[in-house]
């Protein structure tokens, strides 16, 4: 049974329903903290102050990212208004762009079908699906260090010279720079250098067009870091040094994991295709793909890729910050290798993977239904119950997909099967989106927002003290007055001193100048600050905030 659309009218009715279910769910919960509130809000920013070359967060210099999702996102902004849906619109527009980069780049190596099935496969992944719909930076760098893959892939092994592929591969690593640093181009070209190395194949340097090609990427990344270090003096150092070699080396943001950290968040972000990746994998080590039917240039391209997700895999495992979404850029990789083996294997065996597929998925119903019991505080516990009946209906979407998936594989549909196990893990991931905006109160501060916005006037002074929400300033519309707190705004303090407030004493000062104020504090700090008998009455207080106003 080969796999193949023959039908051009289906295709594309597919990539309109991918596409029409990709933006819709972008919208439908509030910005979580910390970074969809912080890259909201420096886009935000932006837009009001009409200042695009310094990025700033809460009024305060911020250099810790580049500045392309905030271009994108500002714009988004105002095309179509400030909300969460414009705030992830570049989000999810990166993540379709990145399906299409990989989904040309496959096609140019492997053909049509095996392209059609790594889309399907990636779309389908849960970390891949799930960060694309989280305003975050790393599924911009993901698809752009996709598009460079793709590049790659089809300039190297192509099934045709594919000349200019080199050079969009250069041009997605510029762009990749300016969403994240400079591993957007450290680690495809460390990963280049090392396949030439191992494979002593000299002639991918004069396929490279390292000339034409590095002109490219300086023409596209270099202006925005060379103005932007004209303007800032301490922008370079901060950002080169602090922000790569000693986030690196060190472990000065408290992000830190053992060596086997990113080892289950790769294998649950690869569901429900995580057996058949496995099994890619060792195919691929173990060259059982080594057959007269397959090409040499398809073996080659098969390494290529395992190298790609190996090394990505141990930079960031070797790193001393680490985070779960670090590892999403070797995930592209390893659905093209899950592709090829969806591809080759046998029916019988995709049916007992479908078959372990709903029962990881019945599982994950059981598990739903007493999330209850996950919440760690007295008034979490219904909105969990609310959450984990969502997650309990989206789990068994994929029992119900899986095993049908399974019927039509025993009876030799792979095409189908294939389409049903992706459609049910789509669907089970719009449910679960859907069912976190149970849970927004606990990881968004807009309730806080909604409580303030009311109260507020031109000249109200907002104070943000001991604690920095990202989320608030957002949902706020305003920048707010840092009080004795520092964090991840430490440079931009550094630089800008009297736009904070060094400690409690001088806080109590400024509010007694201020005519009209409110502050936001934990409640261990309201508790401080009883004791100075400040002019205020309590807009707002539970366990996570407490909000004074002055009378």
């Amino acid at each position: 049974m080969t796999f193949a659309f023959r039908k051009g009218s289906s295709l594309a009715i597919l990539a309109f329903l991918l596409i029409a279910i990709w933006l819709g769910a972008l919208a439908p919960r509030q910005l979580a903290k910390s970074d969809e509130g912080r890259y909201a809000e420096i886009s935000r920013e932006m837009t009001v102050t009409g200042d695009w070359l310094t990025p700033r967060l809460d009024g305060l210099k911020y250099f810790e990212k580049p500045v392309l999702q905030y271009w994108a996102t500002a714009l988004a902004d105002e095309a179509f208004g400030l909300s969460e849906w414009s705030a992830r619109l570049w989000t999810g527009l990166t993540a379709l762009f990145g399906l299409a980069a990989l989904g040309l780049g496959v096609y140019c190596v492997y053909g049509r079908t095996t392209a059609i099935v790594s889309v399907a496969v990636l779309s389908s992944s849960l970390m891949y699906f799930l960060m694309g719909h989280v305003d975050t930076l790393d599924m911009g760098l993901t698809a752009f260090m996709t598009a460079t893959l793709a590049g790659l892939l089809a300039g190297l092994f192509g099934v045709r010279e594919h000349p200019k592929a080199m050079l969009l591969a250069w041009a997605a690593a510029a762009l990749a720079v300016l969403s994240k640093g400079l591993i957007g181009i450290v680690l495809p070209g460390a990963i280049v250098v090392i396949y030439m190395c191992a494979t002593r194949n000299w002639r991918i340097l004069a396929r490279s067009r390292l000339i034409a090609g590095m002109a490219l990427f300086l023409v596209i990344a270099s202006p925005w870091f060379i103005a932007v270090s004209i303007a800032n003096p301490h922008f370079a150092h901060f950002f080169f040094i602090h922000e790569h070699f000693e986030r690196f080396l060190t472990h000065e943001h408290n992000r830190v994991g053992p060596w086997w950290y990113f080892v289950p968040i790769l294998m649950a972000g690869m569901l429900p295709w995580l057996t058949l990746s496995i099994a890619a994998v060792i195919a691929t080590v173990s060259n059982r793909r080594s057959a007269p039917s397959v090409l040499a240039r398809e073996i080659a391209a098969d390494r290529f890729l395992l190298l790609w997700a190996g090394f990505i895999f141990l930079f960031f495992s070797a790193s001393g910050s680490k985070l779960p979404s670090y590892i999403l850029p070797v995930i592209p990789a390893l659905c093209v290798l899950t592709a090829r083996t969806l591809l080759s294997l046998r029916l019988a065996a995709l049916v007992w993977h479908a078959r372990g597929i709903a029962l990881v998925a019945a599982l994950g119903v059981a598990l739903g239904l007493v999330s209850r019991d996950f919440a760690l505080h007295a008034d979490e516990i219904a909105a969990y119950a609310r959450f984990g009946r969502i997650v309990s209906a989206g789990a068994l979407v994929v029992v119900l997909g899986a095993l049908w998936a399974a019927r039509e594989f025993r009876l030799g549909l792979r095409q189908r099967g294939v389409l049903l196990l992706a459609l049910a893990s789509i669907l089970a991931c719009v449910l679960g989106l859907c069912g976190y905006a149970e849970l927004d109160r606990f990881a968004s501060a807009k309730y806080v927002a909604d409580a303030i916005n009311p109260l507020l006037t031109p000249d109200t002074r907002i104070y943000s003290v001991e604690e920095y929400e990202q989320t608030l300033p957002f949902y706020l519309r305003r920048t707010m007055t840092l009080v004795n707190h520092r964090d991840e705004l430490d440079f931009g303090i550094n630089e800008e001193p009297g736009k904070w407030i060094a400690t409690l004493a001088e806080f109590e000062k400024a509010w007694s100048r201020d005519t009209r104020a409110i502050a936001v504090m934990p409640p261990s700090t309201f508790d401080k600050l009883r004791v100075m008998n400040l002019a205020s009455h309590v807009v707002l207080a539970d366990r996570r905030f407490v909000v004074i106003a002055k009378p």
